[in-house]
């Protein structure tokens, strides 16, 4: 959240070409990146916030990014809902307006997913999750390609984004990483190619009970061939170095998956107090599985209005696959929607 609302700060702050200035982003987004703008920027700073409903409608970026949008912001995947997001096609929208596209790619990380590649200008990561997995580190990432499209007037800005961050804004706040964290999440690093490998793997599984399971009736997975941007998702979500391997280049479409209760918010909390190997926890992206309940959680802080435009209902429930074995989560998914069942029936 750091960095995101570093680079946002950057962006908006200081650009007199822009007199009536808005942002641009999903409304499907997590909770707490919904309460920064809608707080920290829309209440405090007065700039528009102008939400996409639905993230894959093109013509709906083309209607709301204008000459006065200071950036526009996207999720890919999104948290928890796992919405995509055309950042190709965004990104030439963007790039007409001379205006940056920045890309929240932590539930993907590098290892599925390259957004400067598809034409991004910026991206920010949570390193605490999917890239430090063991959940011991705080830390962040904004990464910048050169000359980003802005029409900002301080050249060094356009020019060097993020090293612009660090020799202003970073060092002013200071927001500075400290050596234990940096440690431990290059210590991870080192291994995000193999877990992000398992994780996607078996989550790709329970995405795939949960879809043919009569207590759930909707699941949220991009690797589902009728997940909407399951396209985009096959394009775009590529293993690394995959093409190197025995088999040749695959997809990977991460370790997130969601899913809505047929029976509605009791059945939610009857199979998340069930669960065994999954913690109850907000945190995503270790090696240890964890499940939420996102209105009440991650969520919990938005107005009821705000919950039905984000898409969060009661009966949903988050989950992120880790790094026990796959025959362990599935029998411990199973084992709890068996309690769910029972209480149904």
């Amino acid at each position: 959240m750091a960095a995101l609302f570093m680079a946002a700060t950057a962006l908006v702050a200081h650009d007199p070409e822009r007199t009536r200035p808005n942002i641009v982003l999903p409304s499907a987004c997590y909770g707490g990146s919904y309460m920064l703008f809608r707080e920290r920027f829309e209440t405090d700073r007065g700039i528009e916030i102008r939400w996409i409903r639905d993230s894959l409608d093109i013509e709906e970026w083309k209607r709301a990014i204008d000459h006065e949008t200071r950036f526009a912001l996207c999720e890919v995947p999104s948290n928890p809902l796992l919405r995509l997001t055309d950042i190709p096609a965004v990104a030439r929208i963007t790039a007409a307006k001379n205006v940056p596209l920045m890309v929240d790619s932590t539930l993907s990380s590098p290892a599925v997913m390259r957004p400067l590649i598809l034409g991004a200008d910026i991206v920010v990561h949570s390193v605490s999750k999917s890239m430090s997995a063991s959940g011991l580190s705080i830390a962040g990432a904004v990464v910048s390609r050169p000359n980003i499209s802005c029409s900002h007037p301080r050249t060094e800005m356009r020019e060097d984004f993020a090293g612009f961050l660090k020799r202003g804004p970073q060092r002013d706040c200071g927001v500075i990483l400290s050596p234990f964290n940096a440690l431990q999440s290059i210590t991870d690093l080192r291994s995000l190619r193999e877990r992000m490998n398992t994780m996607g793997n078996s989550a790709m599984r329970l995405a795939e009970l949960f879809s043919q399971h009569p207590a759930i009736s909707e699941t949220f997975y991009p690797g589902l061939p009728g997940m909407p941007g399951h396209d985009i998702a096959k394009r775009d979500m590529i293993m690394v170095d995959s093409n190197l391997d025995e088999g040749g280049q695959r997809n990977n479409y991460g370790y997130l998956v969601s899913i809505r209760m047929r029976d509605g918010i009791q059945a939610a909390r009857t199979f998340i107090d069930n669960l065994e190997i999954f913690w109850r926890a907000n945190d995503l992206g270790r090696i240890k599985s964890t499940a939420t309940i996102p209105s009440i959680s991650t969520h919990s802080q938005l107005s009821e209005s705000e919950k039905t435009l984000s898409g969060i209902p009661g009966d949903l429930v988050r989950l992120s696959v880790g790094c026990e074995h796959v025959d362990d989560i599935l029998q411990d998914v199973e084992r709890a929607l068996d309690s769910v069942m029972r209480v149904a029936a």
